[in-house]
């Protein structure tokens, strides 16, 4: 898995809703979502081991980020993550 080079030579790190780890890891793709009633998710996979971590939160309001939450979660199992 690596990033998609756009026409304007541009190296982009998201193709099909999945973005890629710009942090020299390309084999972790993940994605995030919210909704307008407040609900907010990050679906985080690492391909080189299949390990996935699914992050749900029913909390609105600023301050609660998913993504993070998942990443915190995905190094206690991911060796390669850190």
């Amino acid at each position: 898995t690596r990033p998609v080079r756009l026409n304007s030579g541009i190296s982009y790190h998201y193709g099909l809703g999945w973005y890629l780890r710009d942090s020299g890891k390309p084999d972790i793709v993940y994605h995030t979502g919210t909704t307008s009633a407040g609900f907010r998710s990050a679906y985080l996979r690492d391909l080189g081991s299949g390990i996935t971590v699914i992050f749900l939160c029913n909390a609105s309001g600023d301050g609660v980020e998913p993504l993070p939450i998942a990443e915190t979660i995905a190094r206690m199992y991911i060796e390669r993550y850190q």
